[in-house]
């Protein structure tokens, strides 16, 4: 399969059709080619994905994510900038939440878990010495979701309006093993 549109969807040169992957409710494009990097969570192999046109890694079983962080605050920002959806008032912050330890999945080093301090209250782990963020699935959509003047203020625009204001695509980096 061939990759058309910038990413959007593939094609197939063998029976000539198209594959366009379904988005979730998180805004992830399943692309499903298995990568070398494993949950944390789970241990399984992470596959790639996509969120809005920016490269990062899915798990099939608990559907987390593992975001560049550079990346991690153009998609937030994009996103809630192209948010339709009603205010969500943030969950309460469990604190159990902070006391789960995982290792990075690129280094294998232990990620910090640390309140995110942007719209929402979410609980991330992080790696400082990989640069990668892991999102537990609904983490993106509550950080999307939370009140704010930032929110939706794209909507009726192009899509590439917001990578448009910054001079350019955002580069496609696929996760490879340290």
């Amino acid at each position: 399969m061939k990759s058309v549109q910038n990413g959007e969807h593939f094609f197939c040169a063998y029976c000539r059709s198209y594959f366009f992957p379904t988005e979730s409710d998180d805004g992830v494009k399943v692309w499903g080619a298995v990568s070398n990097v494993a949950c944390p969570v789970d241990k399984v192999p992470l596959v790639t994905a996509s969120i809005s046109k920016i490269d990062v890694l899915h798990c099939t079983t608990c559907r987390g994510l593992l975001i560049k962080q550079p990346l991690f605050r153009a998609i937030v920002e994009y996103r809630r900038a192209i948010s339709p959806a009603l205010d969500r008032p943030p969950r309460p912050w469990k604190p159990h939440d902070e006391k789960r330890q995982l290792q990075c999945p690129t280094c294998e080093r232990s990620m910090d878990n640390h309140l995110y301090y942007g719209p929402g209250t979410v609980m991330i782990d992080t790696c400082a010495h990989c640069g990668v963020i892991w999102l537990d699935h609904g983490e993106l959509s509550n950080m999307v979701n939370a009140p704010g003047r930032d929110r939706g203020r794209l909507l009726g625009d192009a899509e590439d309006t917001l990578w448009e204001e910054q001079g350019a695509l955002p580069p496609r980096n696929l996760f490879m093993r340290h």
